[in-house]
């Protein structure tokens, strides 16, 4: 067996306490990969059989993001690459060459539905893709097995904040439009009806309330933050970078442009994204079928410099600036800006 994990799992499952990744400076108690019996650890396998933990970065950089990056192969990469598994804690890499270096956003678990009041996973129900009529500003959408719907998960909660930008319901700072009939005021404020109750399998409305959109701005503006700090510590433009990886069961499946409508991401090229889906569970599988691949993921995680993000003197102004949509500075998203004189989105200007 080989286990991958974030830090504190990996500890857990090793029966080691986390007690110091809770304080600063967030030391793992061991970061090396270990070779154990199973009978050492009590697990139901063969009892001489053995189980291998892969090695950490750093207290918010675990064994998981070691496999991402064998399983993506940036650490082999020529050129420059980025990448971005998104979760409650989105873990960012920036390769150039041999040099990687790495960083853990604080985006907290918005995507993956907590914290929004119709959030949800993405299980039979959820709304997993969402787009406005242009006419109307009522929301059209797809759920998952095509159930009637229960809630809203992370692909679909990014799709309506782009939508919604778009329309012209939400402005780029996030607030709501009261002007806009699907706009209406909720127990909890205002609140933006996205299926009625005769529609929905809750026997209620199901909305995206003025909340869940400061909610998903912070999540946002941590992982665009992250990214820029990084690439502008590695001395990389955004026009230097070649491939962009995704990577997570979520983040396979966000759409890129919608990513970038919001100011999830940096201005890429979209023919530069890719989804490679669950790329820790593969760099995992690669490392259980081959003692090369242990020995690869054991360098990666010497050789990845882990930034941390918060003391970064740039962190509060970047992220401020990074709550709007897509962002304060609109010079930064040039083409997302062209694409958006089509639709009704009006640019917020003047001092905040």
């Amino acid at each position: 067996m080989t286990v991958a994990g974030n830090s504190v799992m990996n500890h857990l499952f090793l029966d080691i306490p986390p007690t110091y990744l809770a304080a600063s400076p967030y030391t793992p108690a061991i970061s090396s990969p270990l070779n154990l019996n199973a009978n050492e650890l009590g697990i139901n396998i063969n009892p001489t059989g053995r189980i291998h933990t892969m090695p950490l970065i750093a207290g918010f950089i675990g064994s998981d993001c070691v496999a991402a990056i064998l399983a993506t192969g940036i650490h082999t990469s020529q050129g420059n690459a980025l990448l971005i598994d998104v979760g409650t804690n989105t873990e960012i890499v920036v390769a150039k060459g041999e040099e990687m270096a790495a960083c853990s956003c604080a985006s907290g678990p918005a995507f993956e539905g907590a914290h929004i009041k119709h959030g949800m996973r993405a299980s039979s129900g959820a709304i997993e893709r969402a787009w406005i009529n242009d006419d109307t500003t009522t929301a059209e959408y797809l759920t998952v097995d095509d159930d009637k719907p229960r809630g809203i998960c992370g692909s679909g909660l990014i799709d309506l904040m782009a939508e919604l930008l778009k329309a012209g319901v939400i402005d780029p700072t996030g607030r709501m439009r009261t002007t806009d009939p699907n706009v209406s005021r909720g127990p909890g404020g205002l609140e933006y009806v996205v299926v009625e109750s005769d529609a929905s399998a809750l026997g209620e409305d199901i909305v995206l309330t003025q909340k869940d959109v400061r909610e998903l701005q912070k999540a946002k503006a941590a992982v665009y933050t992250g990214a820029s700090i990084l690439m502008k510590r590695m001395d990389i433009k955004t026009e230097d970078v070649e491939r962009i990886y995704l990577s997570g069961a979520f983040g396979n499946y966000l759409d890129p442009e919608n990513m970038m409508t919001v100011g999830m991401l940096p201005e890429f090229s979209l023919n530069k994204i890719v989804g490679v889906g669950n790329a820790a569970g593969t760099g995992t599988r690669m490392a259980l079928l081959s003692g090369k691949e242990r020995r690869r993921a054991e360098e990666i995680s010497k050789n990845v410099r882990y930034h941390e993000l918060a003391a970064d003197p740039l962190f509060t102004e970047e992220y401020m600036k990074s709550l709007n949509m897509p962002h304060l500075d609109l010079g930064r998203f040039p083409s997302t800006v062209e694409r958006l004189k089509n639709s009704r989105f009006k640019a917020v200007t003047g001092k905040r």
